[in-house]
């Protein structure tokens, strides 16, 4: 049986399965050998069509065509007709979508995810993202108001050190060796602030999750955002002279032991 053969079967087997529900949008989605990906929406009028060596797919808007050996595998997704609200009361903001959104359009803002912290500088990069998968944590820069974003299918994957919430969630100071801080106006302005108690946060937010080791007793974050510090927030680090740390965060007046410790923000090592 050919790759042609197979896939064809495929389609007209599972395609009645791919139910149109009321409030929904049903896609289907083809996967290149690359990791890649293609969605068309089901709901439109789509027609598919084999060559001898590539698969064409037809919607209202433009013509696919697909080369039958670079492809993977097809499948079919669900996902809510409409758009996500997004408001920004400030000029910075958390935001979570308990599903896929689009954010290429919202002219007026734009998204981030946190993609690495310096433990050397205290800084956290931040990354412009145009979609978000389900339940990613977003910071939202840009002037206040309220923005809609689509709802797509997205597979988007990375590293992210913002947490988001789909329902109002308890957040501890501390979660195993991590520290959390959220996005509050505190004495430095609106930024990123070490917790000092345990808080319900809001459904539809984010926070941050920075390893223990890397946060060390850092009360407030650097951001950097398009390759600029945002003078938004500041870092408040309570060190004197004599105030070591340990690598996993321990405060040590006097170290006994030789190893790396962080003194000032900054690694020393005890010989």
């Amino acid at each position: 049986m050919t790759k042609q053969t197979r896939f064809l079967l495929l389609l007209c087997c599972f395609l009645p399965l791919a139910a149109l529900a009321e409030d929904t949008k049903t896609l289907l989605v083809v996967w290149q050998t690359d990791g890649s990906y293609s969605a068309f929406n089901l709901n439109e009028r789509v027609k598919i069509t084999f060559t001898d060596t590539d698969l064409l797919v037809n919607s209202e808007e433009q013509q696919t065509s697909f080369v039958l050996d670079d492809m993977a595998a097809f499948s079919y997704e669900t996902i809510r007709d409409g758009k996500a609200t997004i408001t920004l009361s400030n000029a910075m903001g958390t935001f979570c979508s308990s599903d896929a959104i689009d954010l290429s359009h919202t002219e007026g803002v734009k998204a981030y995810v946190a993609s690495s912290f310096d433990v050397e500088t205290g800084e956290l990069t931040m990354s412009q993202v145009k979609e978000a998968a389900p339940g990613t944590g977003l910071l939202i820069v840009g002037q206040a108001g309220t923005y809609e974003a689509p709802y797509i299918f997205s597979n988007a994957a990375g590293t992210n050190l913002l947490k988001g919430v789909a329902e109002d969630t308890e957040v501890s100071p501390t979660e195993g060796e991590y520290t959390n801080y959220i996005l509050a106006n505190g004495k430095q302005g609106l930024g990123f602030y070490r917790l000092s108690a345990t808080g319900v946060l809001q459904a539809g937010k984010a926070y941050l999750q920075l390893p223990a080791v890397a946060a060390q007793a850092r009360q407030a974050i650097h951001i950097r955002i398009d390759d600029e510090i945002s003078g938004i927030v500041s870092n408040d680090m309570p060190f004197t002279e004599e105030s070591y740390f340990s690598i996993d965060g321990l405060k040590v007046k006097s170290p006994q032991k030789k190893g790396i410790y962080i003194k000032r923000g900054k690694k020393t090592i005890i010989k």
